[in-house]
């Protein structure tokens, strides 16, 4: 059986760190999931925002944890995405940061 819940945050930066920190953590014994909450279409349009290539990243390295680290220092940031390979469902080790604005830090 499973459990849902769904928890608002008023940053996106909070939501980001609540996931790298408490995915797969226990709670009464179970490990819990964490991640985001969207419907298709949800997610912030990026398209004219100013896009960071990042790369050399470590395979445990995600989505989440690669928008926490950026938007620890940038509330600009809107979005970060690791490259993944379809076929081994392993990263390709780089990503890409979006920022709302040139103004980064």
């Amino acid at each position: 059986q499973s459990s849902y819940g769904f928890v608002d945050y008023y940053e996106r930066g909070s939501a980001a760190l609540a996931i790298l920190t408490l995915n797969r953590k226990q709670i009464f014994g179970q490990p819990i999931r964490v991640n985001w909450a969207y419907a298709s279409g949800q997610r912030e349009d990026t398209t004219d925002h100013f896009h960071i290539f990042v790369g050399d990243l470590s395979p445990e390295v995600t989505d989440s944890a690669l928008f926490a680290f950026f938007s620890a220092y940038s509330p600009n940031c809107s979005d970060a995405r690791v490259m993944w390979d379809q076929k081994t469902g392993r990263s390709r080790g780089y990503g890409f940061v979006s920022f709302r604005n040139q103004q980064v830090c």
